[in-house]
């Protein structure tokens, strides 16, 4: 559903998502090949059949081993977060106003609704819980918005060469909700004690939150989905903090396309709200500022709350 966005004396902000996330591969070699395992042992059993046996002879109640071992294999990583976020800044500076934290809403009758899934998260549809290893921002190269940790809350005056101001931006999982119409599993990881990021220390270096989101849950059962995929945990994260005041208050209206900007006819990226590009329309265009890059890898139960318990 589409709503009319209208801001006086105030700046829109967009950010890109990108997920990186490596998947892990597990290869299988020829069954007939000599083989070794990871200690130096031949593990073959049909050119080594009788070194490998466990031979015990001359007494009636003789015992025999197999040693058995299980190789563990991770299919894909399958996560998902919002490719774009917006936030608002006022030309005055201060706080920003900041995008809802992740919920699901469920249906009428608690089941699982696909399509009930908004505000900004992390979306886990993998059957083994997921870590976010590194958190990394890199502003975008037009230099409208910089991020900083040291904004001068008292004037909050940019003191960078950004165009139009600074950001000093914080982002945190938000706390979990079991509720039907608004659940979160939040961030199950045992250790929180650095979950709080920088937006500007991640700049500089990648972070390490080490968030845990849970697996997916379960086949969807009813609707129009029933069998055809998981219904994802999600953590909802809390984008906040203030921005510094506007560098130029004409920078404001050139967000604001018309007809007689050549830009307003074709522009499409980052489009809010209602307005469209039409020959006589014009269009509300936020800044593109920074992009959050996530790391993520396969992670232990031992690492959550809830330890090797499984929900």
């Amino acid at each position: 559903m589409k709503k009319t966005t209208r801001m006086i004396g105030a700046c829109a902000l967009s950010m890109s998502l990108v997920l990186g996330c490596a998947a892990p591969a597990f290869a299988v070699g020829d069954p007939n090949a000599a083989k070794t395992d990871t200690y130096g042992t031949d593990v073959d059993n049909t050119l080594e059949a009788d070194r490998l046996l466990d031979r015990q002879e001359g007494t009636e109640d003789a015992k025999v081993d197999t040693d058995v071992h299980v190789a563990t294999m991770i299919t894909n990583i399958n996560v998902a977060v919002p490719l774009n976020v917006t936030l608002v800044a006022d030309s005055k500076g201060g706080d920003i106003m900041k995008p809802s934290a992740g919920v699901k809403v469920a249906n009428d009758d608690g089941t699982f609704n696909p399509e009930g899934i908004k505000g900004y998260r992390i979306e886990n549809y993998s059957s083994y819980p997921v870590k976010i290893d590194a958190v990394k921002t890199t502003e975008d190269d037009e230099g409208f918005w910089r991020l900083v940790n040291d904004l001068d809350t008292t004037t909050f005056i940019s003191a960078t060469d950004s165009k139009v101001g600074d950001l000093d931006l914080e982002l945190a999982p938000s706390d979990a909700n079991a509720a039907i119409m608004s659940k979160n599993e939040g961030n199950i990881a045992a250790d929180k004690a650095a979950e709080i990021v920088d937006l500007a220390a991640a700049k500089a270096a990648e972070q390490n939150p080490g968030w845990i989101i849970d697996s997916a849950k379960s086949v969807y059962d009813t609707g129009d989905n029933a069998g055809k995929g998981l219904e994802p945990s999600i953590m909802g994260l809390l984008l906040y903090g203030q921005s510094s005041r506007l560098k130029s208050v004409n920078h404001a209206s050139k967000l604001l396309r018309d007809s007689g900007d050549p830009d307003a006819a074709t522009t499409t990226d980052w489009r809010v709200g209602e307005d469209v590009a039409t020959e006589t329309g014009g269009r509300y265009m936020p800044d593109k500022a920074f992009k959050i890059t996530y790391t993520v890898s396969a992670a232990s139960r031992v690492d959550t709350v809830a330890g090797y318990t499984q929900p």
